[in-house]
């Protein structure tokens, strides 16, 4: 909860410390996970965003927002069309997706074609 006020207060910092906290005193709590990460992606830190992620998905490999926040992850911020489209995919498979999230697949094919090209 802590983390939470201070997500909600901006103090990504002090989020950070306490998203760490909790995982250290309960390693298996994937949501804790999801937070951590989404400070951490919050801050810059892209590529520790990512690895949080995958101990999420370590722990859960169906984890649907695990997989939603890694395709966000990989499209906007890391630039890698593919690993973005394969984790939305997931998501979409585990969740049912809704009409944005096909949309935004439809839009990672066509970029996908394109670099191909």
């Amino acid at each position: 909860m802590l983390g939470d006020i201070a997500l909600a207060e901006k103090d990504y910092p002090k989020a950070q410390q306490h998203y760490q906290q909790g995982l250290m005193i309960n390693p298996n709590n994937i949501n804790g996970y999801t937070a951590l990460a989404t400070v951490q992606r919050l801050q810059g830190q892209y590529h520790h965003a990512q690895n949080t992620l995958a101990k999420a998905l370590k722990l859960w490999p169906d984890f649907p927002e695990a997989h939603y926040n890694l395709s966000i992850l990989f499209d906007v911020y890391l630039n890698q069309t593919d690993q973005a489209k394969q984790h939305l995919d997931a998501f979409i498979l585990l969740s049912g997706g809704d009409e944005e999230s096909q949309q935004w697949r439809q839009q990672l094919s066509k970029q996908a074609l394109a670099e191909d090209a």
